[in-house]
Formats: structure tokens, C-alpha cells, sequence
């Protein structure tokens, strides 16, 4: 246990993308292929997240609030967003979070 991932894209098939020259977004299959893949935590603090608007967050929130993988760096608020996903790492417990500098630029 202990393996991590950026997840760089929105999960969603809603919403209107913002106007930036690449989008990405995938469903929540995704989440299901790192879990086979062995990933334990994806972060999903990036600039692509919200690719397709915040209008799909709810969902997307909803995709991922009970998801193994975990997931870290999005939430319903800061608070959540910075919530730790806590993994066991060779009998070492460790947190990990994710933290980003994008914020709500859509062009960013």
C-alpha cells in the first residue's frame, strides 16, 4: 500500500468547457482502473478539474467521497479539499494531501 497518482482531469460528461486550449475529463470508471492499477490516493488539485465548469462538481464530489482510490485535494470546501487521505505504508501510517496554486482562472 502507499501508491499515489495525479489525477489530471475532471470526471464528468456534464458541463461546458472553459475557455482554455485543453480539456480533460474522463467518468468515474477511472477511478476503478487506478484501483486495479494499485493505486491507494489520487490528487485531484490541479488545473484541469474543473475543465468542464463547476456546474458537475456536486456529482463529481459525490463520484469520489467514497472512492478507493482515495481522493484528495477537491472538496465541498477548503476544509475538505485539504483533508488528508491516511494510508498505511509498510506499517508506517502516512498522510497525504493534495494542494495546488491553480485557483478558478478557467485559463489558467
Amino acid at each position: 500500500m502507499g501508491h499515489g497518482a495525479r489525477l489530471e482531469t475532471a470526471i464528468t460528461s456534464r458541463g461546458t468547457e472553459a475557455p482554455k486550449h485543453y480539456h480533460f475529463r474522463t467518468t468515474p470508471m477511472a477511478l476503478q482502473a487506478l484501483k486495479g492499477a494499485g493505486v491507494d490516493v489520487v490528487t485531484m488539485a490541479n488545473n484541469h478539474a474543473l475543465d468542464h465548469g463547476t456546474a458537475p462538481l456536486p456529482a463529481v464530489l459525490d463520484a469520489v467521497d467514497d472512492s478507493v482510490p482515495a481522493v484528495v485535494g477537491l472538496g465541498r470546501d477548503v476544509a475538505d479539499a485539504f483533508e488528508p487521505a491516511y494510508l498505511d505504508v509498510r506499517g508506517t501510517r502516512v498522510a497525504a494531501i493534495g494542494a495546488t496554486l491553480a485557483d478558478l482562472d478557467p485559463t489558467a
